[in-house]
């Protein structure tokens, strides 16, 4: 049976925050859905760290951002302390690899996928729905 994601109270800002902007998701959207999916500050995770659950969240940005925006690797590793952007690439393979070898991985994955799909059917609805208000 597959999970759904629901938005809760707690998710309403930053659904607001999605729903506000002109691109369907922002690289700011996606660092926040990360982040409270996890329940780290952003600052963390853009720190210089090599701790291995902060290193496989910044690699999540990476390969959210590189799906799910069409920004440069340069501009999505700019957000991260300014990493060059082969070290997006590395960190979007490691997803590849990860979530073939990792149960935890792979579980946080799909579930960061439920939450972004729900979201962006959201917006989409909630653009179609008030397209023609004015």
């Amino acid at each position: 049976m597959k999970a759904g994601y629901t938005i809760s109270k707690f998710d309403l800002p930053q659904f607001y925050n999605l729903l506000n902007n002109k691109e369907d998701i922002t690289l700011d959207g996606i660092f926040e859905i990360i982040c409270d999916y996890y329940g780290v500050k952003r600052i963390e995770v853009t720190r210089k760290t090599r701790k291995r659950e902060i290193v496989v969240i910044r690699h999540l940005y990476y390969w959210f951002a590189w799906v799910y925006t069409s920004k440069p690797l340069k501009r999505i590793g700019e957000l991260t302390n300014g990493v060059h952007y082969s070290t997006v690439i590395h960190g979007r393979n490691t997803i590849n690899d990860l979530t073939e070898y990792s149960n935890q991985t792979e579980k946080d994955w799909k579930e960061l996928c439920n939450r972004f799909t729900a979201f962006r059917k959201i917006r989409n609805q909630y653009t179609n729905d008030y397209a023609y208000i004015g």
